[in-house]
C-alpha cells in the first residue's frame, strides 16, 4: 500500500477533478451534477490521491444508482464547514435508496448491490478504510428521493 502523503487539500478543487473524470459516465446516464461549494469550506490536511479515490467511488455509486432507474437524475455535491469546524462533502443522488437490510453490509469487502459483472464490492470497503486512516467519517442516509453520503474530514485549523 502506498505511503500516505499528507498535505493541504482544497476539497472543491478535488470535487471538480472527480466530476471531470466522471463526465462521460454522467452524460451516458443522463446525470446532472449540481455543485454548491461554500466559500467557508476549510482546507483539510490530508492525502489528495486517497480523497480523490473516495470521491470517485462515491460519485460512481451515485451515478450507478441513477442509471439503474433508466431515467436519468441529479447528483447534488456540497462542500462546506460543519458546526465543529470540520470539512464536509455531501453527495446526494436521486437514485434508489438503500434497503435497510443491506446498509450494515455496505463496508464489507466483496459486498455489492450491483448486478453481476458491475462491481467488485471493494469501493465502499476502501472508502471507509481511507477515510478512517485520514481521521474522518463516512455516513449514509436516505432522502425523499434517494441516498445521501456525507464525508466528514478534519480541517487544517483543527489539526494545528
Amino acid at each position: 500500500q502506498p505511503q500516505v502523503q499528507i498535505m493541504p487539500v482544497d476539497l472543491p478543487e478535488l470535487c471538480e477533478q472527480a466530476c471531470n473524470l466522471m463526465a462521460a459516465a454522467f452524460r451516458r446516464n443522463y446525470v446532472r451534477v449540481v455543485t454548491d461549494y461554500s466559500p467557508h469550506a476549510p482546507v483539510i490536511l490530508s492525502d489528495a490521491s486517497r480523497i480523490r479515490f473516495v470521491l470517485l467511488a462515491l460519485l460512481q455509486n451515485a451515478c450507478d444508482a441513477i442509471a439503474s432507474s433508466g431515467e436519468g437524475g441529479q447528483i447534488s455535491l456540497r462542500v462546506g464547514r460543519d458546526e465543529s469546524g470540520n470539512a464536509f462533502v455531501e453527495i446526494e443522488n436521486e437514485g434508489q435508496s438503500l434497503p435497510a437490510e443491506v446498509r450494515f453490509k455496505l463496508f464489507e469487502p466483496f459486498f455489492t448491490t450491483k448486478p453481476a459483472g458491475k462491481g467488485a464490492g471493494l469501493g465502499l470497503f476502501l472508502v471507509r478504510q481511507f477515510v478512517t486512516e485520514l481521521k474522518g467519517k463516512v455516513e449514509f442516509g436516505d432522502t425523499e428521493t434517494g441516498t445521501k453520503v456525507t464525508l466528514i474530514l478534519p480541517s487544517l485549523e483543527l489539526q494545528t
